[in-house]
Parts: structure tokens; C-alpha cells; sequence
């Protein structure tokens, strides 16, 4: 779970940090474990006293470990009171906030010179680690009417929380990532001015974050069982960053490359996350499908829709003593059978070792492991439960795009339906996302974090 400061007026958590032994030499000795767990040194490599005045990001003598630490203060600007949090008496605010893409330097006060200080560190000063939190596209609606009509959100405890929702993500405490499914969803927001204001809502908010296509994260999951690997060996990190391409799938989508020969390497990194971006930020505000692209994805996902209401309506029709999670489990494998088959080819797999893996008996279990794929096994489990409950074709998207993001972002704000399938079937999955149906639920849960 991520750490939030006492008050949200701060920027910093008073934690343990303590200074390592690890490695030799005074550069190395002088390493702290984050909160993370990585380790982070204020020297350049080989480096005794003084501490430096001036940290060159892009300078080749910095050891990862030590740009690690100064790049957590680059997040937006905040200036001199970044770092403000049971400041100890008569010490000024040490790092000037910067933007790690657009500056290429912090300047540290010359107090900052004794390796009995290192820079306050030592008298317990942390980084916040944000929230990741995914809005289902009803959330991002509320956002955007906070932004630019809070007339129309007729709840006035959900419109404050709205507003704290901004001011957390303004001040770091909270990442709003976005996905193909806001992009698709925005494209169908109706109006033009509806959908610029939404779309706008969403671009000053996301802050480069994205989450990972869900079919790209389900065939992690399903390679790494294939392999023998442990549930947790596909990681929140994978799921949710700022690398250009991310929402899009692999195969299908390439990221812009720089190849100016020219240009250092960072500096090409820059040039191919500004173009990520502005590509991005294009087609949220103005992409739209062509009729022909409309009806084929239709057609598609309508065939979805009514294999599973077919399904439904058989075992409503035709009761018996069944297993309704077993009928799930062989459901959610019947429609990941293309993908298993791709993986297990990809991992060598014997026929054998093959047939060991994928053994009807234990497929609730082999999938129930997984967050992703658990997830979607119990929401299938939920709702074939009630035979009254008609299939739809926004389904796909709210099974797999809430269900991928319930099992690795630390929270999800969903419509109510699948909330309910979530929370239920909490003790059958892995742990992952606190669930919650509206944006008041999660503000107090941000606060309660932060008394």
C-alpha cells in the first residue's frame, strides 16, 4: 500500500530511514533504503565530502542508486516547500521541486555539507509514494463536470470529494492512470464540447500514466504460471507506467523511436516521450471510428455478449446439481484457450507438462492465483449465479479493463454491479485493489489513511 503523508498540506512521511554499510568507500557507505527498498545514495560514484551542490540528471557519473534518490524530488513543481513535514527547527526547505523531463538540474543549499546530516535525511525524511488509483469512466465524468460545470453534480459531498480528488493529484498523492478503454469510451462521450471537456479533464490529470492493455497483462500472468513462477511475479510496476505505447497492445502498436545519432540518449528518451504524448493527447481529444470500424468491433463484442447470455439461459432453463464456479473456471479457460496455447508454445511446454498444467480439477485454483485472470473468473462465478442478469456489451470492457485494474492498482472507483462481484469475491482472489463506488467512498478512505 502506498504512503501518504499526515496532512496533505506536506509532502513528506517521517519513516526509518536509516544510513547502510553496504558496499565500500564513503559514496557507498552512505546509502539509504528507500521505501521501496532500493537503496540511494546522496554521492556521485567514488565520491568523498563535500556533498555535490548541483545534480546534473543527464550526468554519466551518477550511480543509479544516487539518481534514484534526487528523482524522487523532481515531481511537479511545488517549490521550495516541498519538503516540509516536521521540518527540524531553523532547517529552510532543501530541494527545489523540478520536472524531471523538463530541467536538468536541483541545486542543494550549501547547509547541506556534513555527512552527519545528509541533507536532514537521517532525522527521517521520505518521499510520499502516490496512490494509483483507477476511475472507471463514469468517475472521469464527475472530474471533468468538477472542472467545468460543478453546477451539474447535484451530490454536494461528491462534488468536494471531486475537488480533493484534483487537489491530490495536483500535489502528487494520487496517480489517475488511463487506459484504451477511456480512449475508446471518450470517443463515444457524445457532443463535441462533452467530450473536448472530458477528454481535457483526463489529459491535465493522468500525468503520463497509463495502465497496461489487459490482454497484454493476462499473458504475463499466464506465462508466468505456465513457467511455475509465484502469483506475484507480475507486479503493480508492470501494470501501471508513463512508457510510451503502454495502453496500447504489444503486438499491435509500436512507440515512435528516435534515432538523431546527434542527440544524446536522453535526450532522444525526451523526444520520443513528448511525441508519445502529443499522439496521445491527439486521439483522446479527436479520434473517432469509422462507421466500417464501428460495426466490426460491434459484432465482435455482441458475439461476446451473447455466447455468455446463451450460457446463462441454458443453465436457467436446464437446472441441475452443478458447479457453478467449476462452469466458470472451464468458461474462463474455454475463452483463454488461444492465448494458454500461444504461451505454453512460448515456454517449451510438453504435451504432458501441458496436460499437467491445465488439469480440470485444479483449474479454479490455477486460476484463482492469479489477479487478473482470478478476477475475471469470479465475476463470470457472480453473475452466472443470477439467471435474470442480461449480457450486455459494455461488459467486455468494465470485466476486463475494472478486473485487470482491481488486481494491482492500490484502488479502483467502479459502478456498483461489478463493485459487488469485487468486494464479494475478495476472500477467492488475491489481494489487490480496495473497491469502492463512488469518489466520497475513497476520499474518506485517503483520510482515514492520513489520520
Amino acid at each position: 500500500m502506498a504512503l501518504l503523508p499526515h496532512q496533505f498540506g506536506e509532502a513528506c512521511q517521517r519513516t526509518s530511514l536509516k544510513p547502510s554499510s553496504t558496499g565500500s568507500g564513503i559514496g557507498n557507505e552512505l546509502l539509504l533504503n528507500g521505501g521501496g527498498g532500493g537503496s540511494y545514495s546522496v554521492y556521485r560514484s567514488k565520491q568523498a565530502l563535500p556533498l555535490p551542490t548541483t545534480f546534473d540528471l543527464t550526468s554519466g557519473v551518477w550511480t543509479k542508486a544516487n539518481q534514484a534518490f534526487w528523482s524522487t524530488f523532481c515531481k511537479e513543481e511545488r517549490g521550495s516547500d516541498y519538503l516540509s513535514h516536521s521540518r527540524p527547527s531553523g532547517r529552510p526547505s532543501r530541494y527545489r521541486a523540478c520536472l524531471v523531463t523538463q530541467c536538468s538540474s536541483i541545486t542543494i543549499p550549501e547547509t547541506c555539507s556534513s555527512t552527519s546530516d545528509v541533507c536532514g535525511l537521517q532525522q527521517g525524511w521520505s518521499v510520499v509514494t502516490p496512490l494509483t488509483v483507477y476511475l472507471d469512466q463514469c468517475h472521469w465524468v464527475t472530474m471533468a463536470r468538477s472542472m467545468f460545470s460543478p453546477e451539474k453534480i447535484l451530490n454536494k459531498d461528491e462534488l468536494a470529494a471531486a475537488d480533493a480528488l484534483w487537489r491530490y493529484v495536483r500535489q502528487g498523492y494520487v496517480r489517475l492512470p488511463l487506459s484504451s478503454a477511456h480512449l475508446a469510451e471518450t470517443a463515444h462521450a457524445g457532443a463535441a464540447n462533452r467530450r473536448r471537456m472530458l477528454a481535457e479533464a483526463m489529459l491535465d490529470a493522468y500525468d503520463g500514466w497509463h495502465m497496461r492493455h489487459p490482454i497484454d497483462v493476462r499473458r504475463t500472468e499466464l506465462s508466468w504460471s505456465l513457467r511455475g513462477a509465484s502469483s506475484d511475479a507480475v507486479r503493480a510496476d508492470d501494470v501501471f507506467s508513463q512508457k510510451p505505447g503502454t495502453p496500447f497492445r504489444a503486438e499491435e502498436y509500436v512507440p515512435y523511436k528516435a534515432e538523431d545519432s546527434d542527440l544524446p540518449g536522453w535526450a532522444r528518451r525526451q523526444v520520443e516521450i513528448r511525441s508519445w504524448r502529443d499522439a496521445w493527447a491527439a486521439i483522446l481529444l479527436t479520434e473517432t471510428m469509422t462507421p466500417a470500424e464501428q460495426d466490426h468491433a460491434d459484432a465482435l463484442i455482441g458475439g461476446w455478449a451473447a455466447s455468455y447470455q446463451e450460457l446463462a439461459e441454458y443453465m436457467r432453463d436446464h437446472p441441475a446439481d452443478r458447479d457453478i464456479r467449476l462452469v466458470a473456471a472451464a468458461r474462463t479457460a474455454a475463452d483463454l484457450m488461444q492465448e494458454i496455447s500461444a504461451e505454453a508454445h512460448l515456454a517449451n511446454l510438453t504435451r504432458q507438462q501441458f496436460s499437467a498444467w491445465l488439469q480440470s480439477e485444479r483449474t479454479i485454483e490455477l486460476f484463482a492465483a492469479l489477479p487478473f485472470v482470478g478476477r475475471i473468473m469470479e465475476i463470470t462465478y457472480q453473475r452466472l449465479r443470477n439467471p435474470q442478469r442480461v449480457w450486455k456489451r459494455n461488459d467486455l470492457n468494465d470485466i476486463m479493463y475494472l478486473a485487470c485494474a482491481a488486481g494491482y492498482a492500490d484502488a479502483v472507483v467502479i459502478e456498483k454491479d461489478l463493485a459487488h462481484h469485487l468486494t464479494t469475491g475478495e476472500a477467492r482472489t488475491t489481494p489487490g485493489a480496495v473497491v469502492f463506488r463512488n469518489l466520497r467512498e475513497l476520499r474518506g478512505h485517503i483520510r482515514a489513511m492520513a489520520a
